[in-house]
């Protein structure tokens, strides 16, 4: 799955590992499931399909001529069907598509949310080639008729873009309903900006309706919001990713002006994308801010309905390091010093 998700060529699959599995039960001693290591076994059958999904469309032999569509095809039906049956194997408590799912122990909460947020990447990228196929194209007219019926174009989008703003909601509810402690958990950033960034594809197109890239930038501002809450100890942080992911936005949006007024509207709507900061030559990109840094720009967050971690009155403390009662002992942050952890604060 990482081999995929960071776009490695290759990886090891099981054919090539010659140490034996442990042999898994699948089935209690009364018959019943065995949900015991339900997530890592799901996760094993995430990695299979992922090899799959990477081979089809990642990987230096990749199909590369129209007429190899008609296999890139079925194999993506054959995973989809892998991806729909594996949901039909997950104990209750992993059920990360029911959004009305009882919020259970805190350890649950993490594998549903960690389980579902890999799912959901792994079908935005089985599904994102037809995505970045119409960009070259006028219309997705255009990028249909140029491939036939080989692959149905629309249908791949929607399924892409439906599993974007999925992740991005249940990423949501956990960082506000269900689990607050995944907040710490700095591998979400990952996840919440791929869905942004697949969302604002979508609104590349020039056929986009203005009711429709409303509704894109709703659940981009939701991601924004998470990756707001992100509070883990690192050379960057949530906030300074987050400021990176507007400034794509408020690019992708200006590259439709030519043909389409969705600017002026959506500017009215999310009044994050007027920050004069965006305008400034050159910009300079949140991701190069050291988290230590004193001299990151001035950023009204209230424009933007989020609360400043990092401002004067935020209560943070900067030198202490943070608890990380779910984490282990310490955390080895990206320049090699190691923050030992403090003693999580215990409920009264």
């Amino acid at each position: 799955m990482m081999s995929m998700f960071t776009g490695r060529p290759s990886c090891f699959v099981d054919d090539s590992i010659d140490t034996p599995h442990p042999t898994d039960c699948q089935h209690a001693e009364n018959g019943g499931q065995n949900i015991e290591y339900a997530y890592i076994r799901a996760m094993a059958v995430l990695g299979k399909i992922s090899e799959r999904i990477m081979a089809c469309h990642y990987s230096p032999t990749k199909p590369t001529r129209v007429s190899d569509l008609t296999e890139v095809n079925r194999i993506n039906g054959e995973c989809s069907r892998a991806l729909n049956d594996l949901l039909e194997t997950l104990p209750s408590y992993l059920h990360f598509f029911d959004d009305k799912a009882p919020i259970g122990e805190t350890w649950q909460e993490v594998q549903r949310i960690c389980l579902g947020a890999t799912y959901h990447v792994a079908c935005m990228l089985m599904m994102r080639p037809a995505l970045v196929y119409v960009t070259f194209f006028d219309s997705k007219q255009q990028a249909q008729e140029s491939i036939g019926d080989r692959i149905d174009i629309q249908r791949d989008i929607n399924r892409t873009v439906s599993s974007a703003k999925d992740l991005i909601s249940l990423v949501h509810d956990g960082f506000f309903n269900r689990c607050l402690a995944m907040r710490r958990d700095g591998n979400m950033v990952y996840f919440i900006v791929s869905a942004c960034l697949v969302l604002l594809f979508d609104v590349l197109d020039t056929e986009t309706t203005s009711a429709h890239a409303t509704e894109v930038f709703q659940e981009v501002e939701k991601g924004l919001k998470c990756l707001d809450q992100i509070n883990h100890i690192g050379s960057t942080t949530g906030r300074a990713i987050s400021l990176d992911v507007m400034k794509i936005a408020k690019d992708a949006l200006k590259s439709t002006e030519p043909t389409t007024h969705l600017g002026t509207n959506l500017m009215e709507s999310f009044t994050w994308l007027n920050n004069e900061m965006f305008d400034q030559a050159p910009y300079d990109s949140a991701s190069s801010w050291l988290y230590n840094s004193l001299e990151m720009p001035s950023f009204d967050y209230s424009t933007v309905g989020m609360t400043d971690l990092f401002g004067p009155n935020s209560g943070a403390d900067l030198m202490v390091p943070m608890a990380f009662d779910m984490m282990g002992q310490g955390l080895q942050v990206a320049d090699g010093s190691y923050v030992p952890s403090q003693t999580a604060p215990q409920n009264q």
